[in-house]
Parts: structure tokens; C-alpha cells; sequence
């Protein structure tokens, strides 16, 4: 059965005051500057101009929708951004003063889109709000799961609070992209990033009468391979929302229906498209790479094959499995068979996992 959205409060009413039923819009300008010390050119920018419209809806939940964005390239040349980025809302809940961690979208937004969006939603993350002080706490939004030194200070009808953070104890943040694995890497440990990338984090944030009314995120990325830190790459990456005006309005939520998390998704090149046909002679390429010995992509024909299931309508894999079952398509039925099964597994998505729950229980496969 496929997992649902569980919007709502959560168990702890909004402390925000946005008034329900009204469209708050906002504007997004980000860049993302990239110098190299000695380089000529001596640095390269992007920047992204967007407009945000937030609908405050029952529950504590949000429908958000970018109604225009723009992407500025180095040498200055304007691009619109993929069509799903304003085709597409997301709806998103609080609790408290935390935006939770389980998005609802379109089935049929992108991984790319999504992250724009997630980055545009974690303005809004404060998972502490208090008039003065401070704290730490582990905060979750599109960069992960981090411990975060927050700072509050009153002024007026408004609370700031200044956030930061190192991220390289950020967890699920980076994905280790092996030719047998491609997960989002979490262990017990304060390190949770590659020690090659020193990443920080600062952000100050404004509410004002309980809506957030600025919001601005500055992220730098030091790649630094050598002994001497200076003689890296940087990045500096900077975003900054800005709350326009509000009115009575509405924003579709139509075909939220599939939640997702609000961390970042790496946007994976796709594998191509995942019909019958194209299981079947993803399968028969991976036993020509295995058999009758392993060569040396072997590994990566497989990996190449798990994408195209996690991409497959659970119609399709189940069609496919029958096909191999029967011992067509493909040389080396025995080996096929096994191959679609570890790719089945591995896949992990709701449909691939409907499909071994089905094969189990037709004992097409032991339990």
C-alpha cells in the first residue's frame, strides 16, 4: 500500500500567526558565487529570482507555489527554470514553530524542482522560537539533519533569530554514490561529510507578529584537497526571502497526494525510460556483464538497472518478472531472474516493493 501524507499540527498547534485563508507572496533572489584562487575569470556566479505564494491553510498546513522563476547563468544569459518548478505546489505542515519533516507534492514533480522548493520552505524552519536567548538543537530542513546554535533577540513586534552551523555534522546530508549503493550516509558520528569539503552555515531570520517577514541564508563551501585551506575552491551560496504583501486568496494544492522528506534529493541523471522491453534488456545486459565472469562494469550495468526500476510502474516490473519467469527474453534465465530480484529489493520504492510483497506471497520467491 502506498504511504500517504500525514499533514496536520502534529500534536502541537502553530505558535505562527499566519491567518488562514490568506496568500502571503514573497520574493527569492539566490546566488551561487564559485572562485578559484590563481584562476582567471577570478569567479563564476548563477542566481535565481523567483516569486513564492503561500497559502495558510487549516491544521497547521501551508500549500506553497512559485508562480516565476528565472535562472541568470555566468555569462549573464537568462534561462526560465524546468516547467514543474511553478507547474507543481507543495503543502507542507508546522508544529510549534518547526516545519515537519514529511512534505506532500505531485507525483509528477522532479527531484530538481523539489529541491528548489524544499530550499524555499526551509526558510520558514525555526525549530526554537523564543523572545530572548539561546539554544541548540537539532534541526532538520533541505541540508539535513544538523545541530544548530540558535540566538534570539526582540525588537518590537518582531523576534530575529540568528542561526548557525557547521555542516559537515550535518546527517543524511551527503550521498555516497557507489556502483552497488546510492543512499543518503548516516552513522554515529559528529563527522557526518567527506573532511575534503569544510562547509558552513549562517542565516538571520525575521518574524514579525508571528509571520516570518525576512529570511536570510548564507552557506560557504571550501574544497580544500591540499595541506593549506587558502589553496581551495570556494563557494558561497546565498538566498534571502522576502515577504511582499498578503490578501485573501487560495493556491491550488491539486495532486499533492506523495509525501517526500524536506531533505535534498540528489537529482540523478535518469536511465532511460522504464518499460517492459527496456527491464528486459536492462537485465540481459547485466547477465552478459556477470557471465560467464564479472568484467569490470559489471557492477555499473547493475546500478544502471536498479535506476530504471526504481522508475517502473509496478504493472510493468510485475509484466517483466513474468516474462523472465517463463524463461523468455533473455539468455541465462536462472541468473536473470536473480538479478531482477536483488534490483527489486534494492530499489526500495512502492512499487517495487508492492511487487516482492506479491512475488512472497505467490511463492515465486521464499520467504
Amino acid at each position: 500500500m502506498d504511504k500517504k501524507c500525514t499533514l496536520g499540527c502534529h500534536g502541537s498547534q502553530s505558535v505562527f500567526k499566519y491567518a488562514e485563508g490568506e496568500v502571503y507572496k514573497y520574493d527569492l533572489r539566490g546566488s551561487s558565487i564559485t572562485s578559484v584562487p590563481g584562476a582567471k575569470g577570478d569567479t563564476a556566479t548563477m542566481s535565481l529570482d523567483a516569486s513564492v505564494e503561500v497559502q495558510a491553510g487549516p491544521q497547521c498546513t501551508f500549500t506553497l507555489k512559485v508562480t516565476k522563476a528565472v535562472i541568470t547563468g555566468a555569462d549573464g544569459k537568462q534561462f526560465n527554470t524546468p516547467k514543474e518548478v511553478t507547474q507543481y505546489p507543495v503543502q507542507f505542515s508546522t508544529s510549534g514553530s518547526k516545519v515537519f519533516n514529511e512534505l506532500c507534492v505531485n507525483d509528477e514533480d522532479t527531484k530538481a524542482s523539489l529541491n528548489i522548493k524544499r530550499g524555499i520552505i526551509s526558510h520558514f524552519q525555526s525549530s526554537v522560537l523564543k523572545e530572548s536567548g539561546t539554544a541548540v538543537f537539532h534541526e532538520t530542513d533541505f541540508l539535513g539533519a544538523c545541530s544548530t546554535n540558535f540566538n534570539f533577540d526582540k525588537e518590537g513586534n518582531s523576534v530575529v533569530v540568528t542561526k548557525t552551523r557547521d555542516l559537515s555534522s550535518c546527517a543524511y546530508r551527503e550521498d555516497l554514490n557507489l556502483a552497488f549503493l546510492s543512499t543518503p550516509y548516516y552513522v554515529q558520528s559528529d563527522l557526518q561529510s567527506s573532511p575534503l569539503l569544510y562547509p558552513t552555515y549562517d542565516s538571520e531570520q525575521k518574524f514579525e507578529n508571528g509571520v516570518l517577514k525576512e529570511s536570510d541564508v548564507s552557506e560557504t563551501y571550501i574544497y580544500r584537497p591540499l595541506a593549506s585551506p587558502e589553496s581551495g575552491a570556494k563557494v558561497k551560496v546565498h538566498s534571502k526571502l522576502s515577504l511582499v504583501s498578503h490578501a485573501k486568496g487560495s493556491v491550488s494544492d491539486a495532486g499533492c497526494t506523495t509525501p517526500r522528506s524536506l531533505i535534498f534529493e540528489a537529482a540523478h541523471i535518469s536511465s532511460g525510460p522504464a518499460t517492459v522491453d527496456t527491464l528486459i534488456k536492462s537485465v540481459q545486459s547485466v547477465v552478459d556483464h556477470v557471465e560467464p565472469s564479472v568484467l569490470f562494469d559489471g557492477a555499473n550495468k547493475f546500478n544502471d538497472f536498479v535506476g530504471i526500476v526504481k522508475q517502473a510502474k509496478k504493472e510493468d516490473l510485475a509484466k517483466a518478472w513474468s516474462i523472465l519467469k517463463s524463461g523468455g527474453g533473455v539468455k541465462s534465465p536462472k541468473t536473470a531472474k536473480t538479478v531482477f530480484l536483488d534490483a527489486l529489493f534494492r530499489a526500495g520504492t512502492g512499487d517495487a516493493i508492492t511487487v516482492a510483497v506479491d512475488l512472497i506471497k505467490s511463492k515465486d520467491i521464499p520467504r
